[in-house]
């Protein structure tokens, strides 16, 4: 069977939405559900891409920490850590990073790259199966939205 594309072309879709029930962790008290997203092209993207910009950011940082002097080295350090893109941090796991921050929605979404590397390094089982969950999400593709029942006409 040949796909659709005339059809497709006509179809509108939406996130695939999705939750990941954690239970109680950290300093919880009651269950915590996470509230996640499929990711789209342009999310996919933009982790993929992550990766050469990280490298960009850190000479950015070296240069920097260089210009205002003193012990250098430690700031550059601090700074690279603080945004989870150290020389020791896995590839890997900047692109999880990426993942977490992309398909995180609201009222989960981390306000910025550095809440996303603490949560990472606070709870990493559930940073992990966070991650998980969006990619399965992201795998099964946006979800078509279904055509408004007429006036007068049962929807099925």
């Amino acid at each position: 069977m040949a796909f659709d594309f005339k059809g497709f072309e006509k179809q509108k879709f939406e996130d695939r939405l999705g939750t990941v029930d954690l239970g109680k962790f950290g300093e919880s008290e009651e269950p915590i559900t996470w509230h996640i997203r499929g990711l789209n092209a342009e999310d996919l993207a933009r982790v993929e891409d992550e990766g050469a910009m990280v490298k960009t950011i850190g000479s950015l940082i070296d240069t920097a920490a260089a210009a205002v002097g003193g012990d250098k080295r430690a700031r550059q350090d601090i700074v690279k850590e603080s945004l989870g893109i150290g020389e020791k941090t896995p590839a890997t796991l900047v692109r999880e990073y990426s993942i977490f921050q992309a398909g995180s929605i609201e009222p989960n979404k981390p306000g910025n790259r550095q809440a996303v590397v603490k949560f990472a390094r606070a709870y990493p089982v559930e940073f992990k199966t966070i991650v998980r969950e969006i990619l399965t999400l992201t795998g099964k593709g946006a979800i078509a939205k279904k055509k408004p029942a007429q006036c007068g006409q049962e929807r099925k």
